[in-house]
């Protein structure tokens, strides 16, 4: 079975929301609740501003490109990746 990139965009404290990533065997029912029980599973790898807009993004160039094509992108939004980059749907 092919391992699973969950990429969360968790609400920030700041006009910021950061945008995290974590490998997991299976979706989680709630990404939120997942990401509240493992936040030592998530890496962060960039920030969106309050207009959506991504403020910088550094992660493999096909979920780059799948999360550009998002835009505008909204805090507690989740988006689920196969571990070679492409979008599980």
């Amino acid at each position: 079975m092919q391992s699973l990139k969950i990429v969360y965009i968790a609400p920030g404290s700041d006009a910021q929301a950061r945008i995290y990533i974590a490998d997991a065997d299976i979706v989680p029912r709630s990404i939120h609740e997942f990401y509240k029980a493992n936040p030592g599973a998530f890496s962060e790898i960039g920030m969106v501003d309050h207009k959506g807009s991504i403020r910088c993004l550094k992660t493999d160039p096909l979920i780059m490109q799948d999360l550009q094509d998002q835009v505008p992108l909204m805090a507690g939004t989740c988006f689920t990746y196969y571990e070679d980059g492409h979008v599980v749907l």
